[in-house]
């Protein structure tokens, strides 16, 4: 460039004019610089939205924070998040992550935008890499900064204890991923959409479809699949038999994958015993790092093909469209079919695949109806419905044969089976409850004999063959009636592979399959076991403690006469042993149906004073219904004259009776119930096991009759042939003593 020089009017010299160096400003930079300018916002919420969920809620509420000692006990060593708030952190971490990703590349589905970005002079390279690292500094800063805080407080209040420093880095790493994973995810929806509610949508179809799709299966296999065992707890909701398909794979699942971390690394107790910090096990977050590494790879890819006439038009990615409709519609499907199923399995299917076709179409009226002819349509919607009965069949077969078939292999090394019988005979650990009127047990019996499982499989073909049979009083055959029930089937193969099924009903006579069970070597020696105190479990044997720890009373068969017998240690040991003897000689028949009317009963309480009262069972005692085929047990009594120490000749007043029914009152039965009955005491005649809801009462007075029946009551009996619950009334005794009355005792009340 020549300088050049004027003449002024007024004759002054001339001005020289020369062009400066201008500065040059780097387009990658200041793009970066203003990304970071326009978006700062979501640093500030993220921040803020962590400072509150994660620090304040953990020390800054004065009832529940780690600076008060009644909370903490001097137990609570470190509580980086609130235990109570991990789902709440957890989605602040997917959706904050979604927003980011969303607002950094806004500007994919605007046209004018789009246009302007991309003629800026950067590569599409340029665009995408500042948008990332300004999305994720900011979502890592929102992140990081609150856990420190959290950390710091921690060590503030209640000082450094090993795993504080190294959990806080840890959950801050796995939030911090699992913001990049739906950040990432929300890219690529923006790549893919043309209109802003698509990319929302898409993100919502990705992230969520495991979720939909593992609770729609769980959902059709408890309704389906008769014997699934995937997602369901027993009846008293205390045991889960197998975990459902959700948690099953939550490590699979972009929204969960790391929530059972948090559980555990969040905070830390000390125990009594043990007191060791859980060590981290990086394994899912190096495999979702991974994922995110790949997802960025599939991003930059997907930017670099992205047209920029899409913005603006919905409708245009096939795959992810017919991928959101088809799992949206299976989803609605599921559900309309599942709640009907009930009512009517045909009406389920006709209004379920009418809801997937709505949900179908509405789709692709509401958001893409732009690229796609009816013929397409026609062919998805087919295909969808069809792929959704085919699923349907499969369950329904139980998994096309799936259990016979491994039912017929022969390579079970041991299975575990539910247990029917006594409680006061069960030498594994239960859980349960008891009302004083009944009780119901869930507990395990472990067989490794061949012959036991093999026994055990033919038991569960009589499942198989029956299917879901109607909650119902056989009227025609009463072991045919079928009521609820927890029966597991569990067997483990010789490789450690386990099998798993489970039913929530059995019929009498299914129950007595499994009573045949105690006549297996197997569950004799653990009988045996019991009694002799050489039992072992990892969790608390209710009969076991009783026997060894509880007081030792003395009854009639009517519990109107009751001794305290203060025993020692090895006259205890003599008792027990003579009962293992009476047992050990005894089928399961013979125990469960008894011919003999019980000439004593011993009880074995840890709550005796409470126990004397009703003679009811409960998990914390026991009872021994002796008859005289009990011959060891007699000799013993005998030995320490005790045996004629309670009159068995009691006047009986009445006795009333009712006929077992399960589904007798007026809103049936739907919690199950202990089938083997045990004699109990209560203040009035309306204590049956069972309520009858309306109807008189079948009260007997007359001697000749009561005379007739008293000597086929029972105080311990296996009520699966049917009969009568009796209360009956003892001169001078107040309340009732409730018995069994078995049909072939009672054919003419």
């Amino acid at each position: 460039m020549h300088n050049r020089e004027s003449n002024t009017a007024d004759g002054r010299e001339p001005v020289r004019a020369n062009r400066g160096k201008s500065r040059t400003v780097n387009p990658g930079l200041h793009d970066l610089a203003y990304v970071f300018g326009k978006n700062y916002w979501i640093l500030l919420i993220t921040a803020a939205y962590f400072l509150i969920t994660v620090p304040f809620l953990t020390a800054g509420l004065p009832g529940d924070s780690v600076f008060n000692i009644e909370v903490t006990h001097d137990q609570l060593k470190f509580r980086l998040i609130h235990e109570s708030y991990l789902p709440v952190v957890l989605a602040g971490a997917v959706v904050l992550g979604m927003i980011g990703g969303i607002v950094s590349f806004r500007f994919l589905q605007d046209k004018k935008e789009t246009t302007i970005f991309f003629s800026l002079g950067l590569t599409r390279m340029r665009l995408f890499v500042n948008r990332c690292v300004s999305g994720l500094v900011m979502l890592f800063a929102g992140i990081a900064v609150p856990m420190l805080v959290s950390v710091g407080l921690n060590i503030k209040a209640l000082g450094v204890y090993d795993g504080l420093v190294r959990d806080g880095f840890y959950l801050m790493a796995g939030l911090t991923v699992t913001a990049a994973v739906s950040f990432f995810v929300a890219v690529i929806a923006s790549a893919l959409a043309g209109t802003l509610a698509e990319t929302i949508v898409y993100w919502c179809g990705v992230m969520a479809a495991p979720c939909a799709v593992c609770f729609s299966l769980n959902l059709l296999m408890k309704k389906l699949f008769w014997g699934s065992a995937w997602g369901v707890v027993t009846y008293s909701g205390s045991e889960a038999i197998r975990p459902d398909l959700m948690t099953k794979f939550a490590w699979l699942n972009p929204l969960t994958f790391f929530y059972e971390e948090m559980q555990t690394h969040a905070q830390y107790s000390r125990p009594l015993a043990e007191p060791i910090v859980p060590s981290v096990e990086p394994g899912k977050l190096i495999g979702w790092s991974i994922v995110a590494a790949a997802l960025l790879v599939l991003s930059v890819i997907l930017m670099r093909k992205r047209k920029a006439e899409v913005a603006g038009i919905a409708g245009t990615n096939r795959v992810l469209s017919e991928w959101l409709i088809a799992v949206t519609s299976f989803f609605a499907f599921t559900l309309i079919f599942s709640f009907l199923y009930t009512f009517s399995p045909m009406l389920g299917i006709v209004l379920g695949m009418a809801g997937f076709a709505v949900v179908h179409l509405f789709w692709r009226k509401a958001l893409f109806s732009c690229g796609i002819r009816m013929p397409g349509r026609s062919l998805s919607l087919a295909a969808g419905a069809a792929v959704s009965l085919i699923i349907c069949g499969a369950f329904y077969t139980g998994g096309f044969q799936s259990i016979q078939r491994y039912l017929d292999s022969g390579q079970t090394a041991q299975v575990s089976v539910s247990y029917v019988g006594s409680p006061s005979y069960l030498y594994e650990g239960a859980s349960g409850s008891s009302t004083g009127r009944g009780y119901y047990l869930t507990a395990q019996l472990t067989l490794q004999d061949k012959d036991a499982i093999a026994l055990v499989k033919e038991i569960q073909r009589s499942f198989i063959e029956s299917g879901r049979m109607e909650l119902a009083t056989d009227e025609d055959e009463f072991e045919q009636t079928v009521i609820p029930y927890d029966i597991t089937f569990a067997y483990t193969d010789a490789d450690g592979t386990e099998h798993i099924w489970y039913y929530d009903r059995a019929s009498f006579a299914q129950l007595e399959q499994l009573l045949m069970l105690e006549d297996t070597s197997a569950v004799q020696t653990g009988v045996s076991e019991l009694f002799e105190g050489t039992y072992e479990s990892e969790t608390t044997v209710w009969a076991g403690e009783a026997y060894r720890n509880g007081e030792v009373y003395l009854t009639n068969a009517w519990c109107s006469q009751t001794y305290a017998l203060d025993l020692s240690d090895g006259q205890r040991q003599e008792l027990l042993t003579a009962i293992r003897k009476d047992r050990a000689g005894q089928t399961a028949e013979e125990f469960n149906f008894p011919e003999e009317q019980a000439v004593t009963v011993l009880m074995f309480s840890q709550n005796g004073e409470y126990d004397c009262e009703y003679y009811a069972f409960h998990l914390d005692n026991s009872f021994i219904y002796v008859t005289a085929e009990d011959e060891h047990v007699i000799a013993w009594l005998e030995q320490y004259e005790l045996y004629d120490l309670v009159d068995a000749d009691v006047e009986i007043e009445s006795i009333t009776l009712q006929e077992f029914d399960p589904y007798i009152g007026m809103d049936g039965l739907s919690d199950p119930f202990g089938v083997y009955f045990m004699s109990y005491r209560a203040d009035s005649l309306d204590d049956f096991m069972i309520q009858k809801d309306f109807g008189k009462k079948n009260t007997i007075t007359d001697a000749e009759r009561i005379a007739q029946i008293v000597p086929g009551l029972r105080n311990g009996y296996f009520m699966s042939g049917g009969g009568y619950l009796a209360a009956v009334k003892v001169a001078g005794i107040d309340g009732y003593i409730y018995m069994f009355l078995p049909e072939e005792y009672a054919a003419d009340d």
